[in-house]
């Protein structure tokens, strides 16, 4: 019997696959676009391969079953390269969902029961998928193995979950990279493998489109910003796909094998910060309002102390759209009512502002689309780890490198700017706790590392330990923390901080006085 290759999803990168593995072999050819089937069977043919073509909706499993069914007419399915999927910029989030996450799994279900001993197959998935915020276990563990009809059901792919069709196709990448671990082990039993490729930005024509889009701006700057500088090629692909379905990659199964030039090394580990950092208007406040655990205030809207309200009508852009990014994400009444109470002090600032939304664990979904359309972002106040925590949850270390206004960093939200943040203890228990990281990744807006409120805490007792002389000290060799007491802040414009107001420079174990009240002093 001939062996047969399937290969659906008429691409580029699929051609470019078909190419170096189909020799020898009957290719059957499938797409949804009848046309872009027929012309990649012409062009393999052309070229001296064995080719036919095939409508088929990826979204149907009837149409899939016939689309199998004519390749095992042909031959014993020995190969298959599957690249089902839709772009953001062309197609909804239902339609994406159905195409690339449900079409795919019934394409690895149906593949799958029938592929020959031997057997090899490539799924291609896409770099985004890696990006996606962190899902549960439980979710996890449904969108490999729930069985394809029982897919789109789930809650997380409910349309109230999506944000847009971007979110929708990192959930398809992502869940198809899960498909493919759990199909492994169901290919294994007939002695077949199945891997996924992530490709990043590959030159193709519906990526060439894709960067004349909405978000064709931002896809530049990441290709320009990842280590490799540039987009890939269909080739450099199909280079990956060889060894994967080659005997040199005989013990490789159930992998997902990220190809894109480092882009997401890049969008996680700070390539693009110092040109966000840039961009942003950052004011690291130890307290915008009032004084660290003294009741009351003795001035109408923000502190002017320093002149942080002079500052902020130079950047203020009119009706301003407000954003808070919440530090307890769970704490939905406190949060509105903080919410509630800066959007007054600023009006009381003569700052206008026309609104203040908030971002917590209640409505995350409604305000990480919207970010490049706010004006002003406030971190606010309170426990660092779990507001560092709920921004990487939420992928709002990425999203903010979309946004170009006014970040106002409140205590701990001033300490999750930094890249590198210095958590320092708090809570009992923690200055002793071999599990509390005190150096954690922070949003990148900024080299400097903020201990705020230190009039208030400079003699706190900590676990029985003073906390500056006994914890910080010594966690500060190879580092310097800015100690600022309420009323100071770090202005940084263009990428460039300047302190206004007393501060401290705590470093190699010692702290001295830096700045005095009413001066201003660039921090280099």
């Amino acid at each position: 019997m001939p062996r047969v290759m399937l290969w659906v999803g008429a691409g580029q990168i699929g051609l470019a696959i078909a190419r170096r593995m189909g020799v020898g072999m009957k290719i059957l050819v499938g797409d949804v676009r009848r046309v872009h089937a027929e012309v990649m069977a012409r062009m393999m043919r052309e070229a001296g391969y064995d080719t036919e073509f095939a409508e088929v909706d990826v979204g149907d499993r009837a149409s899939v079953r016939e689309f199998v069914a004519r390749g095992q007419a042909l031959g014993d399915i020995a190969m298959f390269v599957g690249a089902a999927g839709l772009a953001p910029e062309t197609a909804s989030p239902e339609e994406i969902l159905r195409v690339g996450l449900y079409g795919a799994a019934v394409l690895l279900e149906e593949v799958g029961r029938v592929i020959a001993p031997g057997g090899v197959g490539v799924a291609l998935a896409g770099q985004s998928g890696h990006m996606l915020p962190a899902l549960s276990p439980q979710d996890e563990a449904w969108l490999a193995s729930a069985p394809a009809g029982e897919l789109l059901k789930l809650s997380l792919l409910q349309p109230e979950n999506i944000r847009d069709a971007f979110h929708a196709g990192q959930l398809a990448h992502h869940g198809l990279a899960r498909r493919v671990m759990a199909e492994a082990v169901k290919w294994g039993a007939r002695g077949a493998r199945i891997n996924a490729i992530s490709p990043g930005q590959i030159v193709t024509p519906s990526v060439c489109d894709a960067f004349k889009g909405p978000r064709g701006a931002l896809y530049k700057k990441m290709c320009m910003a990842s280590p490799a500088g540039r987009p890939g090629v269909a080739d450099e692909i199909a280079h990956v796909a060889e060894f994967l379905m080659g005997p040199k990659g005989a013990f490789i199964t159930g992998a997902d094998i990220l190809v894109d030039g480092g882009l997401t090394a890049s969008s996680l580990c700070g390539a693009l910060r110092p040109e966000a950092a840039s961009r942003v208007k950052l004011y690291l406040t130890s307290s915008a309002v009032g004084t660290y655990r003294v009741d009351g205030v003795d001035y109408a809207g923000l502190n002017p102390q320093n002149g942080l309200v002079d500052e902020l009508r130079r950047d203020w852009r009119g009706h301003a759209r407000c954003l808070l990014v919440a530090a307890d994400p769970d704490a939905h009444d406190m949060n509105r009512a903080m919410a509630g109470d800066m959007l007054r002090r600023f009006r009381e600032s003569g700052l206008h502002a026309d609104h203040f939304d908030v971002c917590d664990r209640s409505g995350w979904r409604r305000t990480m689309d919207k970010i490049p359309q706010y004006d002003v972002i406030v971190l606010g106040g309170g426990h660092v780890p779990t507001q560092n925590a709920f921004m990487h949850e939420i992928g709002f270390m990425e999203r903010i490198r979309e946004f170009d206004g006014i970040v106002m960093g409140i205590s701990a939200g001033s300490m999750n700017c930094a890249r590198t943040v210095y958590a320092q203890p708090e809570l009992q228990g923690e200055s002793l706790d071999p599990g509390y990281s005190r150096f954690i990744e922070g949003l990148g807006l900024t080299e400097c590392q903020v201990l705020p409120h230190y009039q208030s805490v400079k003699d706190d007792v900590l676990d029985g330990q003073r906390l500056f002389e006994d914890i910080t000290f010594g966690d500060s060799y190879g580092h310097a923390f800015i100690a600022i007491p309420d009323g100071s802040f770090i202005l940084q414009r263009d990428g460039l901080p300047v302190l206004h107001g007393e501060g401290y420079l705590v470093s190699e174990g010692r702290i001295e006085p830096i700045c005095a009240d009413g001066e201003t002093l660039p921090l280099d």
